[in-house]
């Protein structure tokens, strides 16, 4: 953590080595990748993610669940209305704004930005490249290679005593080849 973020916290009355996820927010990291600069010496790798607070025992939330429901044609006798609820969950959640998220990278940790109104959060960390392949050989053979590139996991650090896992990926991306980045939108067009 940057002793900027350090001094930002201690200036909130927050203790900077314990995290801001509370026990009944989730993390949600996006997939994301790196790249190698220009010179080869290390990789910048764009993380961004999401935090907020499912709420179960909305009325509001359940009765637009219904509507939702009804207007496509779910049956209430089948498990559909359970498959439902548990894919818009995700939409009908209350966004934590202010929070700051960090990661662990193998030993180390990275405050990324703090938590947008809409609950999204970024951040920008860089490894050397010395760094970046031993935790593309420590992932346990997800490696094309240091040219090809490979997939780095990372997770949300937590609170002590909380035992979920919020695990996030970055792939990164080799010197030369070809990359395909594409959405559900486009893939299905």
């Amino acid at each position: 953590m940057s002793w900027a973020t350090c001094a930002c916290l201690a200036l909130l009355g927050l203790d900077p080595s314990e995290s801001q996820i509370k026990p009944d927010e989730t993390v949600l990291f996006f997939p994301s990748s790196g790249r190698l600069s220009e010179d080869g010496s290390s990789c910048r790798i764009a993380i961004h993610g999401g935090i907020f607070e499912r709420v179960e025992d909305s009325a509001a939330r359940a009765a637009l669940i219904g509507v939702i429901r009804a207007g496509i044609g779910v049956d209430e006798g089948s498990s559909e209305p359970e498959i439902l609820k548990r894919r818009l969950q995700p939409f009908l959640a209350d966004s934590e704004r202010g929070k700051i998220v960090s990661i662990r990278l193998g030993a180390r940790e990275y405050a990324l930005e703090e938590s947008e109104p809409s609950g999204h959060f970024r951040g920008t960390i860089t490894l050397t490249i010395e760094e970046a392949w031993k935790q593309l050989r420590a992932g346990g053979g997800q490696t094309g290679g240091r040219e090809a590139g490979g997939r780095l996991d990372f997770d949300a650090v937590i609170r002590n005593g909380d035992d979920r896992v919020f695990r996030g990926e970055a792939w990164l991306l080799g010197a030369s080849g070809t990359s395909v980045i594409s959405d559900i939108d486009d893939t299905i067009k």
